[in-house]
């Protein structure tokens, strides 16, 4: 019995548990509107602040 070194080839399965069919799809907690809504306001918010930061 001889140790792998990096020119053979070695074949690899993930485990079951952790394959991509047995996952659930992850639902969104909130509506997307609420989620474009916020992005939108915390980038105006982000905005003032740095035009604030500039105009000093």
């Amino acid at each position: 019995m001889s140790a792998a070194n990096a020119f053979d080839a070695i074949a690899w399965r993930s485990s079951p548990s952790r394959q991509f069919e047995t996952m659930t799809p992850v639902e969104m907690p909130l509506p997307r509107w609420v989620v474009v809504v916020g992005g939108g306001v915390m980038a105006a918010l982000m905005g003032a602040m740095v035009g604030g930061g500039l105009a000093i």
